[in-house]
């Protein structure tokens, strides 16, 4: 067993250290290691690796583990707009470097950036060449579970992902502070009789909410509604449902006929974001008062010639937001505001997405905070 304790100032030799003897055990050179206490920085912690059949068995548990990347000055950063372009740089999850490893987690806290972190995280990643399974429950700061699960199917992998607090999610892992609350329900699946298979799924978020978002307060900005700019940094925009198919792939999420609208507004997306390399390349179109469009749309004749039919509105301004993910460039294109719906396709935004959607996604009943860990104090 090894026992190691740290002091200030000596931090990054004993991280080298560590890297090292990671390293060596990887190589075959030391077969097993077994920390009864590790101690560095925000990480405190038991951890015991060994080698089984020729795959790595890693185990952690404690109080925590600070997987926080050091901050470092952004350098510009371009995102090619051509999709060929983007399919060659090949980025990915850190869990699809897991090969032939299994990690084993029982964590009071995982820190994802300075200000955020997971809690009562607990499971396993059990990869071969590819990760076959995963199961891994945690907490959001608002004490709401968090469930995710790779598992065998077929000739591929059903991936879910489903949690009652979008927004407390999102802050754990360092995404965005500009949500709050959202049910998410994501359902996909891998081909894996294919080399480098995609995963292809059904996002759907119902029940959120958008404040001080600066993205969206660009948007806003550039399209000239400043009366929805003003309820963005007051209470915030609430929006009753998201949906989109999204394909991952090489650390690349694509957004497919993407959607999201709540009584004020509602916008179209697509387009890709690379989440690894913090890039982000959407366009569509956004449609202020969601409800007088639809009214609009009831018009017999008039709402046909108005809209252009089912799918598009009246009152409308297309947009791009391409770049850093952080600060982002948004367009606008002012000569689409007011022009009559016939003359774009604005998708299915007012297509009767309740029942479309609950038709295409029977959503699994939300679990019970029982279902995922036991009850436990909200994390301060």
């Amino acid at each position: 067993s090894l026992d190691v304790l740290l002091e200030a100032g000596i931090e990054e030799t004993v991280r080298a250290r560590v890297e090292a003897l990671t390293q060596r055990l990887a190589d075959g050179v030391i077969s097993s290691l077994d920390l009864k206490s590790f101690t560095l920085g925000r990480t405190d912690l038991s951890a015991t690796m060994r080698e089984e059949n020729g795959r790595q068995i890693i185990s952690l548990s404690g109080n925590a583990l600070d997987i926080a990347e050091e901050e470092k000055p952004k350098e510009t950063l371009e995102v090619p707009v051509e999709e060929e372009e983007v399919a060659k740089k090949e980025t990915s999850n850190p869990i699809d470097k897991l090969e032939n490893m299994r990690l084993e987690l029982s964590l009071a806290k995982l820190y994802t950036a300075k200000d955020a972190a997971l809690a009562s995280v607990q499971g396993h990643i059990d990869c071969h060449q590819k990760c076959y399974d995963v199961s891994l429950s945690a907490r959001t700061a608002n004490n709401i579970p968090f469930i995710y699960s790779i598992q065998r199917e077929g000739n591929g992998r059903k991936v879910i992902a489903q949690t009652d607090d979008v927004g407390g999610l999102l802050r754990a892992v360092d995404a965005s502070k500009h949500v709050a609350g959202g049910v998410l329900d994501f359902k996909g699946n891998y081909d894996d009789t294919k080399e480098k298979p995609t995963m292809k799924g059904r996002l759907l978020v119902t029940d959120y909410t958008v404040k001080d978002a600066p993205v969206m307060a660009k948007l806003l900005s550039l399209a000239s509604l400043s009366g929805l700019l003003d309820t963005l940094s007051g209470k915030g925009i609430i929006f009753k449902k998201l949906a989109s198919d999204v394909e991952y792939k090489n650390g690349r999420i694509k957004l497919i006929k993407g959607k999201t609208y709540g009584s004020a507004i509602g916008i179209t997306a697509e387009g890709s974001i690379r989440p690894f390399e913090g890039t982000i390349n959407l366009e569509g179109t956004v449609v202020p008062s969601y409800s007088a469009n639809s009214i609009l749309g009831e018009i017999p004749v008039l709402g046909d010639i108005l809209l252009g039919g089912e799918g598009e509105g009246v009152f409308a301004a297309n947009y791009s937001v391409k770049g850093d993910s952080d600060d982002p460039s948004v367009l606008v294109n002012p000569l689409s505001l007011l022009t009559p719906g016939f003359m774009r396709n604005l998708f299915d935004v007012f297509d009767a997405p309740e029942e479309a959607d609950d038709e295409e996604d029977e959503k699994a009943p939300a679990a019970e905070p029982t279902s995922v860990l036991p009850e436990q104090p909200a994390v301060p």
